[in-house]
């Protein structure tokens, strides 16, 4: 949208524009890369990570849909979200590595502070949250073990998962 897309840019921003079409709205002007936008669960604002420095690790981002200023969800970020998720209206999750692990992280957007939905020494992905029934459900693998498929409950105050079922055994002999 720039035009310098192909002069080795590496700006690239978040846009809005109407399904039935009209004009674009820029939602960040950040000098690098801003990627993964999210919807809020009410479609008032856009979550996104985004950079300011070349090879800075990414921020999360809360921007107006409308357009206006982007402030930052969380202070002192020190990991890269991936997988940026919007499940509630004052909860991000996103997943990253961590330690030679991936685990799930919540993001309480008024604190202003994240904290681990899984924990131990595995790698949990492709997870998918049910608001209604405060259930989590995903993949998890360790060094010993092929993905296997995983419920837990959400702690209503921490977001943590906790009383854990797995509810495949694909390698088990």
């Amino acid at each position: 949208r720039t035009g310098k897309e192909y002069e080795d840019s590496h700006n690239k921003d978040v846009w809005v524009i109407p399904a039935a079409g009209g004009d674009l709205v820029r939602i960040s002007d950040h000098p690098f890369d801003d990627a993964q936008p999210r919807w809020s669960p009410d479609g008032a604002q856009l979550a996104f990570t985004g950079e300011n420095k070349r090879r800075e690790l990414p921020k999360l981002y809360i921007a107006p849909a409308t357009g206006g200023a982007a402030k930052l969800a969380v202070d002192d970020l020190d990991l890269i979200p991936t997988d940026l998720a919007w499940p509630a209206p004052r909860t991000l999750r996103f997943q990253t590595g961590n330690k030679g692990t991936t685990h799930l992280f919540r993001v309480d957007l008024d604190a202003r502070k994240i904290s681990p939905v899984t924990t131990g020494e595995r790698a949990v992905r492709a997870a998918d949250f049910n608001a209604a029934t405060n259930t989590i459900i995903y993949l998890a693998n360790d060094f010993r073990h092929l993905d296997d498929l995983y419920a837990a409950a959400l702690d209503s105050r921490t977001g943590e998962a906790k009383d854990e079922r797995q509810l495949t055994h694909l390698n088990t002999r």
